[in-house]
C-alpha cells in the first residue's frame, strides 16, 4: 500500500470525491442529515479548516483528514486499519506543528475527534498507544 495525501484545493474532482466519501460515511459527529451537493461544494471551496487532505491508497480515494485551529483532527476513512491510520498520523506529525497552546482553548498537542460509535477507529488508536482524553455528550 502506498498512501498519498492530496491537499484539498476545491477542484470539481475533489468536491465529487469528498461528497462520495461523505455519502459513504457511517460514523458522524457534525451532521445527522447528508447535506445536498451544492451546500457541500460551497463548504469545500470555503472550508474552515487550517489544513485538509484527501487520503489515497495508490490512486484510489480511501479517506480524508482535516486539522482545525484548535489542534483537533477529523479522520474520516472508508475502511479503518492500522496501516492507514498510522500513515495519516505520521504524515501529520512529519508535516505540521500544533498551533500555539492557549489555556482552556487550545492544547499544546494534536488530538483526534472520534465518533463514539466508531469502535474500529477507537480500537486501532488504542493499539497504536494513543491515549483517550474525554468523552463528549450532546445535550
Amino acid at each position: 500500500m502506498s498512501y498519498r495525501f492530496e491537499q484539498v484545493n476545491g477542484s470539481k474532482e475533489q468536491i465529487r470525491g469528498l461528497y462520495w466519501l461523505l455519502q459513504k460515511r457511517v460514523h458522524t459527529i457534525s451532521h445527522e442529515i447528508l447535506p445536498d451537493y451544492e451546500f457541500h461544494a460551497d463548504f469545500v471551496k470555503n472550508h474552515p479548516y487550517l489544513h485538509w487532505f484527501i487520503v489515497k491508497d495508490n490512486d484510489e480515494v480511501c479517506g480524508s483528514f482535516y486539522i482545525k485551529r484548535d489542534n483537533s483532527i477529523g479522520l474520516n476513512l472508508l475502511a479503518v486499519d492500522t496501516k492507514v491510520v498510522l500513515a495519516c498520523i505520521n504524515y501529520i506529525k512529519e508535516n505540521f506543528r500544533p498551533e500555539a497552546a492557549q489555556a482552556s482553548l487550545i492544547p499544546e498537542y494534536f488530538y483526534i475527534n472520534v465518533a463514539f460509535s466508531n469502535k474500529e477507529l477507537i480500537e486501532v488508536l488504542k493499539v497504536l498507544d494513543k491515549m483517550p482524553l474525554q468523552t463528549s455528550f450532546r445535550i
